[in-house]
């Protein structure tokens, strides 16, 4: 008769002040029980019986290494050992990453990555928002790296952190860097003024919707036309004078607004004819 076969496939998933050791069981049929060993601090063997596979160590302190060991036991004696592992420690926080979603009006997209304390795992993560946002739809127990919030409030800027939570706990904010969301601008409103061969275009600023606006776009055409539009880009400016018209000749006139978001819808048309009298 000999010792039993070695336990198999040990882990340790560390607690507070605790550590819970599994294995897979010996092969052998003659097993009467397990011996758990925990080196340092631990001054007699933890006992488990024939049929357990895993086994809470209490009486740990935090911060400390541990080696475990497992053996299996028979009328002839005992056998096998584990990597060590240290209990009571947190996941780190994660590292987050917040940009402002392109495609997608007030909201941001958020990924992170993160490490679980060795010998253990992590489950979820949440997220929380500086300044709040109560109006935000934002998930939490996310399983993942990334996920999208909507609902944020346009123009405001926005810190993001990220928490992981584990087997042993959870971990304190990553944060983000300062994120500011927003929409494509209002609707601008255009008015014009007929000049020789010329007209002058007029407009006030819209709303913004939480991005500054960086230009506009000036489309015209004979008001005749079913063609092409011509397209002027301008800086950020409210007024422009387009020369070189046709007296005589109707034209229409419809203006957009440009933030990094994108292009705000087009005003209303508006007609205005040069003409060789003022």
């Amino acid at each position: 008769m000999s010792v039993p076969a070695a336990p198999t496939d040990v882990t340790v998933a560390p607690g507070t002040t605790s550590a819970t050791v599994y294995w897979t069981a010996s092969t052998s049929e003659d097993v009467t029980g397990y011996r758990i060993f925990c080196v340092p601090d631990n001054k007699r063997p933890n006992l488990a019986s024939s049929s357990a596979t895993s086994l809470l160590v209490g009486g740990l302190k935090n911060g400390i290494s541990y080696s475990f060991r497992v053996y299996a036991i028979n009328a002839n004696g005992m056998s096998s050992t584990s990597a060590p592992t240290v209990p009571g420690t947190v996941p780190a926080a994660p590292k987050v990453t917040a940009i402002r979603n392109p495609s997608v009006p007030s909201s941001a997209i958020l990924t992170w990555t993160a490490a679980p304390p060795k010998g253990s795992s992590l489950l979820y993560y949440n997220i929380t928002t500086t300044p709040p946002a109560p109006d935000a739809t934002i998930a939490t127990n996310i399983v993942g790296n990334t996920t999208t919030i909507t609902g944020l409030t346009n123009g405001t800027s926005y810190v993001f952190g990220v928490n992981a939570t584990g087997l042993t706990g959870t971990s304190s904010n990553g944060s983000s860097k300062a994120v500011v969301t927003g929409n494509v601008p209002a609707t601008p409103t255009v008015t014009g003024i007929h000049g020789l061969a010329s007209v002058q275009l007029n407009w006030s600023a819209p709303s913004t919707n939480g991005l500054p606006i960086t230009a506009y776009r000036v489309s015209y055409r004979p008001t005749s036309s079913t063609g092409a539009w011509t397209v002027v880009n301008t800086k950020v400016v409210l007024t422009l004078m387009l020369k070189g018209l046709v007296n005589g000749t109707s034209y229409d006139f419809k203006l957009q607004a440009i933030n990094i978001h994108g292009i705000s819808s087009e005003s209303e048309i508006i007609s205005k004819t040069p003409s060789t009298s003022l």
